[in-house]
C-alpha cells in the first residue's frame, strides 16, 4: 500500500482532498440546509398567525356589524310601532271630530291631506302662454289718415301643475291693445237760409225826364190844355176869355234811352258760416 501511495502520489492527494470533503464540507452543508428549514419553518408559522389574526378580526367585524344591524332593525321596528300608534290615535281622533261637526270634519280632511301631501313626492311644474293683443280701430269705417295712437304689446299667462294637475292658472302680465286713431271729419259745414236784395236784370231804369205843367180848362169846349209855363197858361186864358179856370197839373214823365239802373228783387240763398271740423280720433 505504502509502495502504492509513493508511486502514485496524485492519486494519493485526490484521497487527501476527498476525505476533507466528507469530513467538513457535508456536515457544514447539512447544519445551512437544516438552518434554511428553520427560517422557512419560521416564515411559514409567521404567515399563518397573520391569518389567523385576519380571520379572528373579520369574525369581530362581523359580529359588530351583525350587532348594529340587530339595533338598527329593533329601532325601526319601534319607530313602526310609534307610527302605528299614532296612527291609531290619528284614526280616533278622525272618528271623534266627525261626529261633532261638519267644519271639524273639513279641518281633519284637510289636516290629513297636508300630512299626505308631505309624505307623497309632488312635481311641480310652471309654463307660460303668450296672450295676443287686440287691435282697435273705432273708425275704421272711415277709410281716413291712420296712425298708431297707442303701440300693442303681448301678455303672458302663467300655469303652473302638480302632478299635472292645474293648480293655479293667472295672467302675470296684462296686454296692452294695439290702438289706431284716423283723421275723421266731426263736424260738417254750417250753412244758413237768408234772404238777398239783388238788381233784377229784367227790369232796367231809364232816365227820367219830369217838366212842371199847366192847365186850362174850357168849360165851355170840355178842353183841357197844358202848357209848361204858368205865364203861358195864364195869357192863354185871359186873351182867349176862357170860361173855366186853370191851374198847376201834374208833371209830365219821360224816359231817355240811357239805362241808369235795374230794379230790385228779393232772392234766398244759403251762406256758409261755419267751416266743417277734422280731428284725431280713436
Amino acid at each position: 500500500m505504502k509502495e502504492f501511495f509513493k508511486t502514485n502520489k496524485p492519486i494519493k492527494i485526490s484521497m487527501i482532498v476527498l476525505a476533507l470533503f466528507l469530513v467538513i464540507i457535508i456536515p457544514y452543508a447539512l447544519s445551512e440546509n437544516k438552518g434554511n428549514n428553520n427560517k422557512t419553518i419560521n416564515a411559514t408559522e409567521k404567515e399563518t398567525s397573520k391569518e389567523t389574526k385576519k380571520e379572528t378580526n373579520n369574525e369581530t367585524k362581523k359580529e359588530v356589524i351583525k350587532k348594529e344591524t340587530n339595533k338598527e332593525t329593533k329601532k325601526e321596528k319601534e319607530t313602526s310601532k310609534k307610527d302605528d300608534k299614532n296612527q291609531k290615535t290619528q284614526n280616533n281622533e278622525k272618528k271623534s271630530q266627525s261626529k261633532t261637526s261638519n267644519s271639524n270634519i273639513n279641518n281633519s280632511n284637510s289636516t290629513n291631506y297636508q300630512q299626505s301631501s308631505q309624505t307623497t313626492q309632488v312635481k311641480r311644474t310652471t309654463e307660460t302662454q303668450t296672450i295676443p293683443f287686440n287691435i282697435i280701430d273705432n273708425y275704421a269705417y272711415t277709410g281716413g289718415k291712420s296712425r298708431v295712437y297707442q303701440d300693442g304689446r303681448s301678455g303672458v299667462r302663467t300655469i303652473v301643475r302638480e302632478n299635472g294637475e292645474i293648480v293655479s292658472n293667472t295672467v302675470t302680465t296684462s296686454p296692452q291693445d294695439k290702438i289706431i286713431e284716423r283723421y275723421v271729419k266731426t263736424k260738417d259745414a254750417q250753412y244758413e237760409t237768408v234772404e238777398k236784395e239783388v238788381d233784377d236784370l229784367d227790369k232796367p231804369v231809364y232816365r227820367r225826364i219830369v217838366r212842371e205843367r199847366w192847365f186850362v180848362n174850357n168849360q165851355q169846349t170840355g178842353e183841357i190844355k197844358y202848357f209848361y209855363s204858368s205865364t203861358e197858361a195864364y195869357n192863354y186864358f185871359e186873351d182867349n176869355a176862357i170860361l173855366g179856370n186853370w191851374g198847376t197839373a201834374d208833371d209830365e214823365v219821360t224816359y231817355s234811352d240811357v239805362i241808369i239802373g235795374y230794379d230790385t228783387k228779393i232772392i234766398t240763398e244759403k251762406v256758409k258760416v261755419s267751416d266743417e271740423v277734422w280731428e284725431w280720433l280713436h
